[in-house]
């Protein structure tokens, strides 16, 4: 139980430091925040990170669960 809270908070802390990293940005080029537009590309990019995270933590879990297999069958 407790690995999959932990894998939970990995997953969407990314999210929200993409949202960080765009308000940042937005502060550093002084763009101004437009409502409607950043909203948009807010929820968009949370949508690509989230599903990149998700996918990088079922393949690292894949790759350590065959890992541990192996090493298992070989002793």
């Amino acid at each position: 139980m407790a690995e999959t809270i932990k894998i939970n908070n990995i997953v969407m802390s990314a999210v929200f430091l993409s949202a960080v990293g765009v308000l940042i940005g937005l502060i550093l080029s002084w763009q101004p925040f437009g409502i409607v537009v950043c909203s948009i590309g807010i929820i968009a990019l949370a949508g690509v990170v989230l599903n990149n995270n998700i996918l990088s933590v079922d393949t690292y879990q894949h790759l350590r669960a065959q890992r541990n297999f192996c090493r298992r069958s070989s002793s």
